[in-house]
């Protein structure tokens, strides 16, 4: 993509940014075709890169995560995506879909995820602006379905009994396709989950070997919780899904066929 922006126009200043990036910055502004990098959140950088303030690898600074204008979807022609319809959860059965985001980052260092590296530590934004912008959602834009890309939705209890309080009173179904913490799951939470229009939730299980996750992946998860709270959603309606990685180190193929029985 670069490159071909070049060949358009050599002055055009090419700006990458993202997971890879972020990791391998120098790496990145070797490619002759790259002018910047941005290393993390690319809110303030981009703006410093715009201003001619920076250029080369430009670290992303500290963002108050609830200072951040909401996506300008008013820029976008919003109804051919919504007529595309294509949700973060494949198996979503409404027809009017889009994505929110309400905190940023994750406490947890898992080996194989970026999440640390690109946006540090967990922000979580205030309910409230969180349903502002999801009643916006539904009124302005007749959306059915909210998928919550959150890294870790649950990890401030408090937060997210208010914010599941909240979103009840939206009546606007929701899923968080791209994975929940697990361990901060429990019945009573999810029952607030199921009351606040949660149909669908992903359980970023990885491997059922407890020693995998603690030993090889370096991953905060009790696998004696996961039946319970499954059997629970189920117990509520709530669909579950699971990811599972294959390939760990020390990881066999019997491990990993007995992960799929399990799931």
């Amino acid at each position: 993509v670069c490159k071909s922006a070049k060949k358009v126009n050599t002055k055009i200043h090419t700006v990458v940014g993202g997971c890879h990036p972020s990791v391998f910055p120098d790496e990145c502004l070797i490619n002759p075709y790259i002018d910047s990098v941005i290393v993390g959140e690319g809110e303030q950088a981009m703006l410093d890169i715009v201003n001619q303030k920076s250029s080369g690898i430009v670290k992303s600074k500290s963002i108050d995560i609830d200072k951040i204008p909401w996506p300008a979807r008013d820029l976008l022609p919003m109804e051919k995506y919504i007529k595309i319809n294509m949700p973060e959860n494949i198996f979503s059965p409404y027809s009017r879909v889009t994505q929110m985001i309400s905190s940023r980052g994750c406490p947890f260092n898992c080996v194989f995820c970026a999440t640390t590296n690109f946006h540090g530590k967990w922000r979580g934004r205030s309910p409230c602006d969180v349903i502002a912008e999801a009643k916006m959602l539904k009124e302005k834009y007749g959306i059915e379905e909210i998928n919550f890309l959150d890294e870790n939705l649950v990890l401030d209890r408090c937060r997210t009994k208010k914010l599941m309080t909240l979103l009840a009173d939206l009546n606007v179904a929701w899923s968080n396709p791209g994975g929940i913490w697990i361990d901060g799951l429990d019945n009573y939470i999810l029952d607030l989950m199921k009351r606040a229009g949660c149909y669908q939730l992903t359980f970023p299980v990885e491997s059922f070997k407890q020693h995998i996750l603690k030993d090889v992946i370096n991953k905060p998860l009790k696998i004696g919780r996961i039946k319970g709270l499954v059997t629970h959603c189920h117990k509520l309606g709530i669909d579950v899904h699971a990811f599972l990685i294959c390939g760990f180190p020390q990881q066999t193929k019997d491990m990993m066929e007995s992960d799929f029985k399990m799931a």
